[in-house]
């Protein structure tokens, strides 16, 4: 991540951060190691992101006007994209 951050989220079991950036990206740091489990690259600031009280997703704000759900954000594996909302305006 090489620019401002937009927006930050503790996951649920307090052992991952989400981070959202100017740099149009989202990633999912693992506390303990500091390292990126996970990167998704957006087409406009990432301005949001937030875990379910499960912590099973993550949603993901962004000023290309969309929001996007991921499934199992937590897992080894890549999160499965389950859901895009576009949007007529920015997402705060």
């Amino acid at each position: 991540m090489q620019y401002r951050v937009t927006s930050v989220a503790f996951s649920p079991n307090g052992a991952s951060l989400a981070v959202g950036s100017r740099d149009k990206t989202a990633a999912i740091y693992e506390i303990a190691s500091g390292s990126v489990a996970h990167e998704f690259e957006r087409s406009g600031v990432v301005s949001s992101v937030a875990f379910s009280p499960n912590g099973d997703s993550l949603a993901v704000g962004s000023f290309d006007k969309t929001a996007l759900v991921l499934r199992h954000p937590l897992r080894a594996l890549p999160p499965t994209l389950v859901l895009t909302l576009d949007h007529d305006i920015a997402l705060n």
